[in-house]
């Protein structure tokens, strides 16, 4: 079963989930200009770029994937 996706993730969570390498996902984000968020993590303030829910349902659309994701029953 899969379960609808209702937070914000980063490159790496997304590529996991849409069974893609990370720099796919960096390329298609930039060669469609869509939107992310940089978030700053940690003591350092390490600079972290999350993708919304609605930017990850395009992301699918373009790479012609669906987000997969285990259901809690597995």
């Amino acid at each position: 079963m899969i379960r609808p996706v209702d937070d914000w993730l980063t490159y790496a969570e997304a590529a996991r989930l849409l069974l893609v390498a990370r720099g796919t996902i960096r390329n298609r984000m930039s060669q469609h200009q869509l939107p992310r968020v940089i978030v700053k993590v940690g003591r350092t303030h390490r600079r972290t770029a999350r993708i919304s829910p609605d930017t990850l349902a395009k992301l699918a659309r373009l790479l012609g994937t669906a987000p997969h994701r285990a259901s809690p029953d597995a």
